[in-house]
């Protein structure tokens, strides 16, 4: 069947993605122009119009191609008296853009049936083919930009065809099937997306970000989901993820086993999943963001929280506080300003490297340092009770009173021979009395 178009088309109450005509078992349409005795083919802005609006739906791009005169697919795009009109969708839609209105490249394609195809086949009828218009898909490497979403089905078979300048609205649970190359998936949020048997990346957009998940050898099948309720992301079955975070969300928890990396991030994140693993620290499930470098807040069972990373719990540390720092070392080994045990190499056997509690048998402890058990007489739990001569304080250092035997905290309790204790507590020399230097 052919068809001649003359002179202008004014259209009432034009609309963006509703194209009121459909050629849908049109051959040949003559859009006229340079013919003599008729009107050149015009499209009329109606008054008042500031938006882009769609005009024809073609089952094939070379329908206004086949008449011998008027326009053809290479004249577009093409201006008119009050706006421009172009072709796009596979040259397969017509649309009308008013003078000064940046053109409306956005098709988007309703998809009403399982199967995808990407052109209309004439052997069936219009009702067997998925879309809803004849332009569609929308697919053309990227002249357009396609977006396909879905009616009242919630399982698709996409027969990994290339689509790499395509975007597929999602917004209910829903099942992809054989999905080949597509540039990416906006996903309504609290819905299930599954994917299986896809054979590239795929970057899927929530309100939060993006979730990419990277194809490998392992199985090509994955769900993901994002909660706003419990801000939790959610994928099974994934290996690798590429996880970029960019809405103005404060926490974030991920539930997944995997590698994730991050582009963009929020304030603070947390893993679910012990099995999980991402670049930013290392064994943590907890993660605060700053502008110099995630801190961990929170490690996984297997390691302990130190200075905000993650290490594995040291075999000398016998005891850990709430913050699972170490703040003791067993016997043998000392907690340095690191809260790390090392090894003594001194003669202290438990404490740390700036005060001992204890030290090793023949040392006794004065004031957090061990010394060598060479005036003490008597010791308790390397403290001296009674030294052999001199101060009996736990120091047993000489004592500070000149002429004096013993002394107890540099008070003088019995002087040398020839001496004694006068008054003031001072050794003083008697010439006369024979003294065993004791108060007489």
């Amino acid at each position: 069947k052919s068809v001649s178009i003359a002179g202008d088309v004014n259209i009432i109450s034009p609309k963006l993605q509703q194209p009121p005509v459909i050629f849908y078992n049109t051959t040949n349409v003559h859009l006229i122009k340079s013919y003599s005795g008729r009107l050149d083919f015009n499209v009329v802005n109606p008054s008042g119009n500031v938006n882009c609006f769609d005009v024809f739906s073609f089952r094939d791009q070379n329908v206004i191609d086949r008449p011998n005169q008027g326009f053809k697919t290479t004249m577009f795009p093409y201006d008119f008296s009050t706006g421009t009109v172009d072709l796009i969708s596979n040259k397969r839609l017509m649309r009308f853009c008013p003078k000064n209105v940046i053109f409306d490249r956005k098709t988007v394609c309703t998809m009403k049936g399982e199967t995808y195809q990407s052109f209309y086949n004439k052997n069936y009828s219009f009702n067997e083919y998925p879309f809803e218009y004849l332009h569609c898909p929308c697919e053309d490497k990227g002249s357009t930009d396609c977006i396909i979403n879905f009616k009242n089905i919630f399982t698709f078979d996409f027969k990994h065809f290339n689509l790499a300048s395509t975007t597929l609205i999602i917004d209910k649970n829903t099942n992809v099937n054989n999905l080949g190359t597509i540039e990416k998936i906006i996903m309504s949020d609290n819905y299930v997306l599954k994917i299986s048997n896809f054979l590239f990346n795929i970057k899927t957009v929530f309100s939060f970000g993006i979730v990419e998940v990277l194809r490998d050898e392992s199985p090509s099948e994955f769900s993901v989901e994002f909660n706003t309720t419990t801000h939790v992301i959610k994928c099974i079955n994934t290996t690798t993820l590429n996880i970029e975070i960019y809405n103005n969300i404060t926490q974030i928890k991920i539930d997944t086993v995997g590698v994730i990396e991050f582009v963009a991030k929020p304030s603070v994140i947390s893993f679910d999943n012990e099995q999980t693993t991402q670049s930013l620290v290392n064994d943590c499930v907890l993660i605060k963001l700053t502008e110099r470098r995630p801190i961990c807040l929170k490690c996984n069972s297997k390691t302990k929280l130190f200075n905000g990373v993650c290490v594995f719990p040291d075999q000398n540390c016998d005891e850990y506080n709430k913050n699972d720092v170490c703040v003791g070392c067993k016997e043998g080994y000392l907690l340095n300003m690191s809260y790390q045990c090392i090894i003594f190499e001194n003669e202290c056997i438990r404490g740390t490297t700036l005060n001992c509690l204890k030290c090793k048998d023949d040392y006794f402890n004065i004031e957090g340092n061990c010394y060598k058990n060479e005036t003490c007489l008597f010791t308790h739990r390397n403290f001296c009770l009674k030294c052999k001569n001199g101060n009996q304080g736990s120091a047993c250092q000489s004592c500070h009173n000149n002429n004096c035997a013993f002394c107890e905290y540099d008070k003088c309790t019995i002087c040398q021979d020839n001496f004694y204790i006068d008054d003031s507590e001072n050794c003083q020399n008697n010439d006369i009395i024979l003294s065993n230097g004791i108060n007489p």
